[in-house]
């Protein structure tokens, strides 16, 4: 078995826009992470959830399923693409730390 990359000892911050303006925050989805944190991160989940995983795809699709299918199935995140996979879904919980930024 292919070992899962090392995702960095913490989640990288996120510069996010809210009604209050500009603020950063800890990246909550594949999607916010870093350009090149991205790829290694849906390996990384790839493993953890036993599925394909591609950045702009539905994950249900990617891994054969039709729309209906993915709909009844009982994991609610077949129906969402890769990039906005929840980063709580996969990253260890011991490198979802706290930062002081």
């Amino acid at each position: 078995m292919t070992q899962a990359p090392t995702p960095p000892p913490a989640i990288p911050m996120y510069r996010a826009f809210g009604t209050n303006g500009e603020y950063t925050r800890p990246a909550r989805t594949i999607g916010e992470l870093p350009f090149e944190q991205r790829q290694p991160a849906m390996a990384l989940a790839r493993q953890r959830l036993g599925v394909d995983v591609a950045f702009g795809t539905i994950i249900g699709e990617q891994n054969g399923l039709t729309l209906a299918q993915t709909r009844n199935d009982s994991r609610e995140w077949l129906q969402w693409r890769g990039c906005d996979l929840p980063l709580s879904m996969f990253w260890p919980t011991n490198q979802r730390g706290h930062h002081d930024d």
